[in-house]
């Protein structure tokens, strides 16, 4: 059977003898902007250096209108549990099953029970971050990342403590990672609701420094940008990464890189209490907290060159629908962590 590039990059590569230690997630994150809500879903496994490995569903419902309501959950399942296939993307854990364009689950929540069953139309191809292929293959970078959908439409019924909603083309994507170690620290944005941008409009970025033996980078970045209007922007060479500006204040990030003619600008941001605080754990041990939030706020200002001068192309928004997720190993800065 021949697959598509994104069903490629979707295909599992944890292996049970990667003595190690690996870890890898897919995930999923959609908003329907009208009832004020948002959810993610991630199929991980983690194979700790020296155990056996374990194989985890989470799942996270944002509620903009009530933050109270907002709810986390997580399983974990032994391998008698779980099957993996090779060829296709197809993670069954439990009776959560993930595939290339479909998933369906529950869970149970502090809210009750979450419930899915979500399918989509993924593109030939997805977004790859890194500029080169042989960076998926080395052994460094240690987090690898992909999006096979990077701007999807979403189909299906989702169920929070009895509480139903009916997906009918909402926007959402379907990211994918692995690799034996996550950044000391990092920054990703997602968004697909834009106003201002054409049709389509979406924008992805990754800010991280990265651990080279007892060195660590200068922040790193990557973005990738379709504003609906001109070719598809996406700025990841290692010049580039390194000269992009990148600041963190508080839960709020602001960013600006260029590629010859053309550069964008931003920043995003939420209040804690949009945010579920969530523990990350390494092969090794390590802990870091992820605060994620899938109803944060951001905007963008697309710039290009004209005759020497930068001069604003357009401007586009999102409100209460963009993902931010901050890893970070110290303060959570007043985020509550639901899952750790």
């Amino acid at each position: 059977m021949s697959l598509t590039p994104s069903h490629v990059d979707n295909l599992v590569r944890w292996a049970p003898d990667q003595v190690a230690g690996a870890y890898e997630s897919h995930f999923i994150k959609v908003n329907l902007v009208a009832e004020r809500v948002a959810f993610w879903w991630k199929f991980t496994v983690l194979q700790p250096i020296g155990a056996a490995a374990r194989f985890e569903v989470w799942a996270i419902a944002f509620d903009l209108a009530d933050p109270s309501r907002t709810c986390a959950a997580k399983q974990a399942f032994g391998a008698e549990a779980a099957t993996i296939d090779r060829d296709v993307l197809r993670c069954r854990y439990g009776a959560n099953l993930l595939e290339h364009g479909a998933s369906s689950g529950s869970l149970d929540s502090p809210r009750g029970p979450i419930t899915w069953d979500l399918r989509w139309s993924p593109p030939v191809e997805g977004l790859r971050h890194f500029p080169s292929e042989v960076m998926y293959r080395a052994s460094i970078p240690k987090t690898k990342l992909n999006s096979p959908t990077v701007d999807g439409r979403f189909d299906g019924t989702v169920s929070v403590g009895g509480l139903s909603y009916t997906l009918h083309q909402t926007p959402g994507m379907q990211g994918h990672n692995w690799g034996t170690k996550h950044a000391d620290a990092w920054v990703w944005v997602h968004a697909n609701v834009l106003h201002g941008g054409g049709a389509g409009a979406w924008f992805e970025a990754v800010s991280s420094r990265v651990k080279l033996g007892p060195f660590t980078t200068p922040q790193l970045t990557i973005v990738a940008l379709n504003d609906g209007a001109d070719d598809p922007l996406l700025i990841n060479g290692p010049v580039a990464m390194a000269r992009a500006e990148s600041h963190m204040d508080g839960l709020r990030w602001r960013f600006r890189s260029g590629d010859g003619s053309r550069s964008v600008e931003g920043v995003f941001h939420a209040p804690a209490e949009r945010f579920v605080g969530v523990d990350y754990h390494d092969p090794d041990g390590t802990v870091t907290h992820c605060l994620n939030s899938k109803i944060a706020d951001g905007e963008l200002r697309v710039l290009h060159r004209d005759r020497g001068i930068w001069r604003l192309r357009r401007t586009l928004e999102a409100t209460a629908s963009a993902a931010l997720e901050i890893g970070t190993k110290g303060d959570p800065m007043g985020v509550r962590l639901h899952l750790t």
